[in-house]
């Protein structure tokens, strides 16, 4: 029987916008959410929620225009999932540390199966304390010992390279360069391999990290597990190429930093993980550092049961994103926030800082079990490459940098500089 044959066009035109409006009713059904608990946030599009506004301008941006128009946390939707953004550093030292027994959990994004259940990233509950136990004593300060010559060992071949460059006074892109001799670093420490990315690009293991990294926006930075389990969020902490990024406050800092390293080094003593504690100043521009360049925009946890903190009202289930970079960007907490300054970790000013508003590693008992590693290669690094070498900007060099629309901190277009010896 044809149905359709039996309507007349007024009929058609009504079952038509009867279709639409339920379309549309059905993409905004969970847009309530935040509504309901009486917390503000960007307006969503059905089916799209916010979507469209990140992909055009990034996280980054995008949380930092909504934090200053919403204030210290805000709603917004990924499709039809909501997320609660918090600012506020008194809430966020409740979840991350006082309350952390109801905010274990990271949100689930990997399938739960054999591979994703022993990752530390995803690991959730009496599991991930299992994990984390038997996994931080390998960066205790002995193994930070025992480790040093494996990333002298990626070290020189990154002088090496450095050399080349050098000599041939092209220019070339330090993000490639730094995130090569990171990769060597973590399979040597970490699984006893020796990839050596820098001298063979086109080594399956590089190729299938390089595809991992090149992941869009709706990319998780969970994927980075798949690769290097359990150290997979080291590999860009230690953010080598962005300490290239404020020029004219960068060559201060190689300045300073050769200048401290004749005061307490011998110059053909290698570094190592004692002497290179000793030069404070580097300490304090690879802080600074990360706070412009932190390398994760946001930090996740998961809610368990509903609970209130300062007034705010989180329900069980809710996903809480920590945006760190606008943290670390914001004027209330680092004045003159743009300005590269390495003397607002010194001693003194670091007593005078808001807790839990300087995050790179994360916090609390989740916070990134390889950051000594992380901080050890790139200090190692720097003091060997700058004892040797100075960099230069090119013609290509951008300043500022230009992100990439990803939930990573990433050079869209590279970093490109020029390298001389000194």
């Amino acid at each position: 029987m044809n149905i359709i044959g039996t309507l007349n066009v007024s009929d058609i035109i009504f079952l038509l916008i009867s279709f639409v409006v339920c379309c549309y009713l059905y993409g905004r059904k969970n847009f309530r959410y935040f509504e309901k608990l009486n917390i503000k946030g960007p307006s969503p599009t059905a089916f799209l929620g916010n979507f469209l506004d990140i992909k055009r301008k990034g996280f980054h941006k995008t949380f930092l225009r909504w934090g200053r128009e919403y204030g210290d946390y805000f709603g917004y939707f990924m499709g039809p999932s909501p997320f609660l953004v918090v600012y506020d550093p008194e809430i966020i030292s409740e979840i991350m540390v006082k309350r952390f027994s109801n905010f274990t959990n990271r949100p689930g994004i990997l399938d739960k199966n054999e591979l994703t259940g022993s990752m530390l990233s995803a690991a959730e509950d009496d599991h991930w304390k299992f994990l984390r136990t038997v996994i931080s004593p390998f960066y205790s300060s002995k193994q930070m010992r025992e480790m040093t010559p494996l990333v002298e060992k990626a070290l020189a071949t990154l002088l090496k390279n450095v050399g080349k460059i050098a000599d041939s006074g092209k220019v070339f892109n330090a993000n490639n360069l730094f995130s090569a001799y990171t990769m060597d670093v973590i399979a040597s420490t970490g699984f006893g391999l020796e990839v050596d990315s820098q001298q063979n690009p086109d080594s399956p293991l590089v190729k299938k990290a390089n595809k991992v990294f090149e992941k869009t926006l709706i990319s998780s930075v969970e994927r980075l597990a798949i690769v290097f389990p359990f150290l997979g969020k080291i590999m860009r902490l230690s953010n080598s190429r962005f300490m290239m990024g404020n020029l004219v406050d960068i060559i201060d800092f190689c300045h300073e930093v050769v200048d401290e390293r004749k005061r307490n080094r011998d110059r053909n003593n290698a570094p190592n993980y004692d002497n290179v504690q000793k030069v404070s100043y580097l300490e304090k521009c690879m802080d600074e550092t990360l706070r412009k360049y932190s390398v994760a925009i946001f930090l996740s946890r998961k809610c368990k049961e509903e609970c209130t903190i300062k007034g705010l009202k989180i329900p069980s289930g809710a996903v809480i994103q920590i945006p760190i970079h606008c943290l670390h960007g914001n004027p209330k907490l680092w004045p003159n926030p743009e300005k590269f300054d390495p003397e607002r970790f010194s001693e003194e000013n670091k007593s005078k800082q808001t807790p839990y508003s300087y995050l790179p590693f994360g916090g609390g008992p989740r916070i990134c079990s390889g950051m000594r590693l992380a901080q050890l290669e790139f200090k190692m690094a720097v003091v060997q490459i700058l004892r040797n070498f100075r960099f230069v900007p090119c013609d290509r060099t951008e300043n500022p940098i230009e992100y990439d629309v990803t939930p990573l901190l990433r050079p869209k277009n590279g970093i490109w500089l020029k390298l001389e010896r000194r």
